[in-house]
């Protein structure tokens, strides 16, 4: 038995784990994102490519959708965030989100 993301027991016999995830808490849509709300992390700084504007993304700004882009032997950097963070290669994942704006949408990338 395991426990979906409102905490109901579901019975899981013919699910490993990532199957379990993936039904029951990922939600992902059609397109492959997932639908559950995540958040910035850390104020990010950017600066405007035409205009050379400063400014940033507030800490806890809301991704409006998220995915896992690479994972295990996609992550080209591996190595290295294995090297200063630990883990081990299967541990880590490349993700993506979109935060929009009233000015811009930003399309975030991350490993985790």
């Amino acid at each position: 038995m395991m426990r979906d993301d409102k905490g109901k027991s579901v019975k899981t016999d013919y699910m490993n784990y990532d199957e379990w995830k993936k039904k029951y808490v990922d939600k992902a849509d059609e397109s492959g994102y997932n639908i559950g709300e995540e958040f910035l992390q850390e104020k990010l700084d950017f600066m405007d490519q035409y205009t050379n504007e400063k400014s940033f993304i507030p800490r806890g700004a809301v991704f409006d959708k998220t995915k896992t882009i690479y994972s295990v032997t996609g992550i080209k950097i591996v190595q290295k965030l294995i090297d200063k963070y630990g883990g081990e290669s299967t541990d880590w994942e490349k993700r993506v989100g979109k935060i929009d704006s009233d000015k811009y949408t930003h399309d975030i990338h991350w490993y985790e």
